[in-house]
């Protein structure tokens, strides 16, 4: 099992990507794998749609039809439950699988995730015997456990216990955990519930004055739809995201 943690921005994706790919080259070069229909050899799992596209974009161009799988926690739950009510040629089958990639795990494993991930990981059946150190990688009993993290909570080890086993980690940490990205500049506001709108709007007008694109992130639905409302009223446009649109 790998647990690997680097800056936001600074390519995780891309840093189990590249691995997982050349992977599966080289197992279907060697014909490793057998040609089943709702075999994949990766899983990988997210915590949002958005996110799933985000990793799929970059994978368009090359790869077959289910050699890698990307799904919400949810989604992949639900299919894995079905197999036991549905025909043996329409399930999800573990039998190429080597590569289960938990992405952005600092939020699958909080108290409303954790659940759902520990039942996918053991309906998939990644148990402590398949992820020993000391054996060949290319073991097809073998499947590989990678939790990639953006930031490491400090209760991460315990939450981490309750989905598998620890006794068998390998760690890949940068210096930057926990660093924003150099060329990124903070600044923090200190200001009351009055002063807080108007402030938002002094600095998104000198944004606009200056032709920079601005982002900005809520907790909360009804507080992104109070957001375009309110720009709405000082005549500026904006495009809003949230789950209700979906």
């Amino acid at each position: 099992m790998i647990v690997a943690a680097e800056i936001v921005g600074g390519g995780q994706i891309f840093a189990y990507l590249v691995p997982l790919i050349k992977s599966l080259v080289r197992w279907k070069s060697s014909n490793l794998l057998m040609k089943m229909e709702n075999a994949p050899f990766s899983i990988i799992l997210v915590p949002t749609r958005e996110l799933v596209v985000q990793i799929e974009d970059p994978l368009n161009f090359t790869l077959g039809e289910v050699d890698i799988i990307i799904s919400t926690a949810g989604i992949l739950l639900r299919v894995l439950r079905q197999d036991e009510h549905i025909d043996i040629e329409r399930r999800l089958i573990g039998s190429n699988l080597q590569h289960v990639v938990v992405d952005d795990v600092d939020t699958l494993i909080d108290i409303t995730f954790c659940p759902a991930v520990a039942e996918i990981i053991r309906r998939l059946e990644v148990s402590d015997e398949h992820i020993q150190k000391n054996v060949h990688v290319n073991d097809p009993a073998i499947v590989q456990l990678v939790f990639v993290f953006a930031t490491i909570p400090t209760t991460t080890e315990e939450s981490l216990k309750e989905l598998i086993s620890t006794d068998q980690i390998d760690k890949m940490l940068t210096p930057s955990v926990h660093r924003i990205m150099p060329h990124v500049p903070q600044k923090f506001y200190r200001v009351g519930s009055q002063q807080k709108f108007g402030l938002l709007l002094k600095l998104v007008k000198y944004d606009l004055e200056k032709k920079h694109f601005c982002f900005i992130f809520s907790n909360k639905t009804s507080r992104v739809q109070f957001l375009q409302q309110f720009f709405r009223d000082q005549r500026i446009e904006i495009f809003v995201m949230h789950i209700q649109m979906t």
